[in-house]
């Protein structure tokens, strides 16, 4: 599948561009996207309360600090900004 269509809202689309997607048993973000990435005014407040409650956010954090030159949007615990593409 090609990434270049991908939304940038899009955190498994994010996953498939920057890499192999991290084992995170337990993730309570699963399903949930549209809370992590969405603009939507309030958000990443839901996404934050996800987050604090999640068993898998020490090793999402731990995959992040690998990766965090290409993380954006809501991504563990906190709002990474939006990268601007090099053209």
């Amino acid at each position: 599948m090609s990434t270049q269509n991908v939304p940038p809202w899009d955190i498994f689309g994010l996953f498939q561009r920057i890499g192999p997607l991290p084992t995170l048993r337990g993730a309570l973000c699963v399903g949930q996207s549209e809370l992590f990435d969405s603009p939507r005014a309030g958000g990443h407040n839901e996404a934050r309360q996800i987050c604090q409650k999640c068993p898998a956010l020490a090793e999402c954090r731990r995959w992040v600090q690998n990766h965090n030159r290409d993380v954006s949007g809501f991504t563990a615990g906190r709002v990474w900004p939006t990268k601007k593409r090099r053209r």
